[in-house]
């Protein structure tokens, strides 16, 4: 669990803060008893900004287009079904089935 303090013993004592986050403790700072931010190194800020990337989301969805594109290729050109109409497909079968009508 990381250290925690609240936002007026941050405000009180915020040289010994930055002191500890030089040293690479992660600092937890709450606000009304709620975690409100985190003080830490700006070596560990760059590492953890490296490890994700600044562009993870847009190369996730990126890999989300080509997998469907590939989808769509092995598929003929045809699209996927939507999911929502495979639902409502499968509601109407079901009521249909409940009525007796199938």
């Amino acid at each position: 669990m990381l250290p925690t303090v609240s936002a007026t013993e941050a405000r009180v004592r915020f040289g010994e803060l930055l002191d500890r986050a030089e040293h690479g403790e992660t600092i937890i700072v709450e606000r009304g008893g709620e975690p409100s931010v985190i003080v830490l190194s700006v070596k560990e800020y760059e590492r953890l900004r490296a490890a994700s990337g600044p562009d993870a989301g847009r190369e996730a969805l990126e890999r989300a287009l080509e997998t469907g594109l590939r989808l769509r290729e092995r598929r003929g050109g045809i699209a996927l079904t939507p999911s929502e109409d495979i639902i409502e497909q499968a509601r109407e079968e079901r009521d249909d089935e409940l009525l007796g009508l199938r």
